[in-house]
């Protein structure tokens, strides 16, 4: 995949979604098997965002094959170690500032984050739009408790959840605005959300520019404080806490990662960890920019 960073002409793409922002210039294009993709960041909020010209295909990305692609095994420990060691870590934070009730995990994927939230005595549910990793999740929790598909507003009752978990979601999610309008009413009075997403303020972003490891096709939007703070005013959030994200990953986590993206980041990763026996069940911290937020539902 070819990467050309340009920050260049203001450009009227398009109303920016989450402020009143018309102005936003070109940033980068990605040149994909489906061809060259542009992305645009808004002038005012520094909201990223892809060409809302260029079509977006769910199926196509979170198919069959995501599971190995996105290391999601939970039959395998190198895997579902470190990240049911991540979920601990957030489920062991989150006590301190939301009631232990309701839980409802936004792309839980194979019930990584669930499976630790049940065990710590949360009533558990899931949304997932890949069937095969669904089903996984519901045997990982010996429950029928993962509805599949893409959040809607009949699949749970108003009202119902003291906390909602979307780690790494939020940027896949094609229209933010209308989604988190739906969770918002489906979050108890005095309930709470909790992201995990990139963040481009950080100097990782900076730095790498171009080669930053979060430019992938399926990320559809990339934020900053700014800009999701912004977001979640818009939708009736409001943020508590905010921070630089914690993150555990095996050295098989990365490989996997490394031989799987197409970003030109994990090309000389990839080569590295090709040559040098890394013990593939070591778990480490592993933080490439991004943060968590902790928003409460206004009244």
């Amino acid at each position: 995949m070819e990467i050309y960073f340009n920050r260049g002409t203001i450009l009227p793409v398009s109303s920016c979604l989450v402020c009143p922002s018309k102005q936003s210039h070109h940033c980068l294009t990605l040149q994909t098997p489906a061809g060259k993709i542009a992305y645009f960041q808004c002038s005012a909020c520094s909201l990223i965002f892809k060409d809302p010209g260029v079509p977006f295909k769910a199926e196509d990305i979170y198919n069959a094959d995501y599971i190995q692609i996105r290391s999601q095994n939970p039959g395998n420990p190198n895997i579902s170690g470190p990240r049911e060691k991540t979920a601990e870590h957030y489920m062991r934070w989150v006590e301190k500032y939301v009631t232990k009730q309701n839980l409802l995990d936004v792309g839980c994927a194979t019930g990584f984050a669930l499976k630790v939230a049940q065990a710590q005595g949360w009533n558990v549910f899931g949304v997932e739009v890949n069937a095969k990793a669904a089903l996984i999740a519901k045997d990982v929790l010996k429950a029928d408790v993962v509805r599949v598909g893409h959040l809607n507003d009949m699949m749970f009752p108003d009202e119902y959840f003291s906390l909602v978990t979307l780690f790494d979601v939020i940027e896949h999610i094609q229209d933010p605005v209308q989604f988190l309008s739906i969770l918002r009413k489906k979050i108890a009075p005095g309930g709470s959300i909790l992201l995990v997403t990139p963040n481009i303020d950080t100097l990782s972003f900076k730095i790498l520019k171009e080669k930053w490891p979060h430019f992938v096709q399926e990320h559809l939007f990339l934020f900053s404080r700014k800009s999701m703070d912004r977001l979640l005013n818009e939708t009736g959030f409001m943020t508590k806490k905010y921070g630089w994200a914690t993150k555990y990953i095996s050295f098989e986590m990365l490989q996997s990662h490394s031989k799987n993206q197409p970003n030109p980041f994990y090309k000389p990763m990839s080569r590295l960890l090709g040559r040098i026996p890394f013990p593939a069940q070591t778990v480490f911290p592993f933080n490439l920019g991004d943060m968590f937020v902790l928003a409460e539902k206004i009244a």
